[in-house]
């Protein structure tokens, strides 16, 4: 587990809806769900070509308290004071940690302009 002073990033949890639209059109719309003091460790990065297209992919591991609910489907929003933007952290897998929730680690992708 680790102290609370390394979790110093205030998240927003967000869920996506999906809303169909005229045409069948889909819209993935966040909402939030609840906002936690998280640490975001980078673990990781690759790069791929698509389409003549570069696409660098970033890998974190975020830590936070245990928050019932929280599962892979959701997403993370933290905005970076230092670089003055918003960082959007898509989640691959939520671990209840010792299965004593207590805390929750979660692997994610950032997503990259």
């Amino acid at each position: 587990m680790i102290g609370a002073g390394a979790r110093n990033k205030l998240m927003t949890i967000e869920r996506l809806t999906e809303n169909p639209e005229i045409g069948g059109v889909i819209e993935n719309r966040p909402i939030e769900v609840t906002k936690v003091w998280a640490s975001i460790e980078p673990i990781g990065g690759r790069e791929e070509w698509v389409a003549r297209m570069q696409y660098p992919t970033l890998s974190h591991r975020i830590t936070f308290v245990y928050t019932p609910g929280i599962n892979a489907k959701m997403r993370a929003k933290y905005f970076d004071h230092a670089e003055n933007r918003e960082r959007i952290f898509n989640f691959l897998t939520v671990f209840n940690v010792n299965e004593d929730h207590r805390e929750i680690v979660v692997m994610a992708t950032e997503v990259v302009d």
